[in-house]
């Protein structure tokens, strides 16, 4: 809500005073801000930032909603019911590839409140795992033999590998 207030302003001088009259409206709606706006994580980053604040005079109540396409996403907050004036908020958001097939991964972040919506686009990418050969040649066996390759992983995130070796007629796990 808003109010007014009123004061007289007196200038006085060796040529006589004056007398002048001042008004001050204060108040208006909440605005909510948001920023930044984009999150990208990338490959590596795991955590980030987004600032919630109010640039208006009234209370601002806001909330988001983690869409359910992303459920590698969490945020550390989501809803305050009383941010004052020039008050913010900081949410962390954090991303899990644990598990996730290499790919790239997008979602849209709807934050609403009583003074006004915004949207908070994410993005972040799964690495896919990299084998440093596509065939391992054993040759002609008359005895036992090894041979070395390596998988590699650019991620952070815990992925499980498994083997199978076969030749006709037999497999070997």
């Amino acid at each position: 809500a808003s109010s007014s207030r009123s004061a007289s302003v007196v200038v006085t001088s060796n040529a006589g005073n004056q007398t002048i009259g001042v008004t001050v409206t204060e108040g208006g709606a909440a605005i909510l801000q948001v920023a930044p706006t984009t999150l990208s994580f990338g490959s590596a980053t795991d955590t980030m930032d987004v600032q919630i604040s109010n640039a208006g005079f009234e209370s601002l109540s806001w909330s988001l909603a983690i869409p359910e396409d992303a459920p590698w996403l969490t945020a550390s907050l989501r809803q305050n019911s009383n941010l004052q004036n020039g008050g913010a908020d900081s949410v962390t958001f954090t991303v899990n590839r644990a598990g996730l097939p290499g790919g790239n991964y997008n979602t849209a972040v709807p934050v609403t409140s009583n003074g006004g919506s915004s949207t908070i686009a994410i993005s972040m990418t799964v690495p896919p795992l990299t084998v440093s050969t596509d065939l391992i040649d054993f040759g002609a066996l008359t005895q036992s033999a090894n041979r070395t390759f390596t998988v590699s992983n650019p991620s952070d995130a815990v992925v499980g590998v498994g083997f199978t070796v076969s030749r006709p007629g037999t497999d070997v796990a």
